[in-house]
């Protein structure tokens, strides 16, 4: 059995055993209970404590493609278009939870306010292929 100490997340985060959908060794992906789109779900680190992606570095790289790799798993992206769906991260000061984690989204999203929060024109979220880019292009 894990403690928080093995898994920090858990101190964020108490998903019901019924809403996991994922989980291996390195992540656990789980639907979100207040979903913002037809489809919420979350992919967070196990034994990794990050608070956000300011703190993420090339070291991360290997973590931050298997979260994304986890993302299309779970919303099954093989026949969605790059439109119809969105994986990223809030940003400070709009990262609610001080804990990484990505949120994965199946659209339409449940109102306009959600569409706008989880949008990088607002400045408060950014998708989780940008923010690879730019830890590799460090």
């Amino acid at each position: 059995m894990y403690t928080t100490q093995q898994e920090p997340w858990k101190e964020f985060f108490s998903p019901r055993p019924e809403d996991i959908v994922y989980e291996d060794a390195h992540v656990i992906a789980f639907r979100d209970k207040t979903p913002q789109a037809a489809r919420h779900f979350l992919v967070v680190p196990r034994a990794v404590r990050i608070k956000g992606v300011e703190q993420l570095s090339r070291e991360h790289v290997p973590l931050l493609n298997h979260m994304i790799q986890v993302g299309h798993h779970i919303l099954n992206t093989t026949s969605l278009l790059p439109h119809q769906y969105r994986m990223g991260f809030h940003v400070k000061p709009f990262r609610s939870i001080p804990y990484l984690h990505m949120h994965c989204l199946l659209l339409p999203f449940r109102n306009t306010w959600q569409r706008i929060r989880f949008s990088e024109a607002s400045g408060g979220f950014i998708s989780a292929f940008r923010l690879l880019g730019r830890i590799q292009a460090r």
